[in-house]
């Protein structure tokens, strides 16, 4: 389902509180869920894998730098 809006973010198998969801939307490029938010200061590392309360059911997710996509606009 989709990433809603202070949903929050917990450490694996539903641990720690470690942050919340700002922002989320379904991707069709991606073809998933992405969702941006605040997350505790130590778990902010590129690949580290979080569950997030979506609907009263934890989803797993992996924090991801963005872009999402990369960008392919010219530069100049």
């Amino acid at each position: 389902g989709k990433t809603t809006e202070g949903a929050k973010i917990f450490a694996p198998s539903g641990g720690e509180l470690l942050g919340n969801v700002t922002s989320g939307i379904p991707s069709p490029t991606l073809g998933k869920n992405i969702a941006m938010g605040y997350i505790k200061t130590g778990w902010h590392k590129k690949g580290t894998e979080v569950e997030v309360d979506v609907r009263n059911k934890l989803r797993k997710a992996v924090l991801t730098p963005m872009p999402f996509v990369p960008s392919k606009y010219w530069r100049g």
